[in-house]
């Protein structure tokens, strides 16, 4: 199911975690505890909120659904030869 969610974040882009708890048919914590998962074992990387640079100019801008999310996850190169 791990890869299954690294699957459906890197096809597509930033989404909430409810819509991928409905698309796993699981719950909105278990996709937040499998996303850190993912996280620890080096397949996944948040962005760090509180950029350094505004919104109007963030290449992510049209990625970022909401701004009151905690964060906002993207694939690292050892996620992308998993996926590869």
């Amino acid at each position: 199911m791990l890869e299954r969610l690294l699957r459906l974040a890197a096809d597509k882009g930033t989404g909430s975690n409810r819509a991928l708890a409905r698309q796993l048919e699981v719950s909105p914590e278990l996709v937040e505890r499998m996303l850190e998962e993912l996280a620890e074992r080096g397949y996944l990387q948040a962005v760090v909120r509180g950029c350094s640079i505004s919104c109007k100019h963030c290449p992510l801008r049209r990625a970022c659904l909401d701004r009151n999310q905690p964060r906002v996850w993207m694939l690292t190169p050892k996620g992308e030869r998993l996926l590869g």
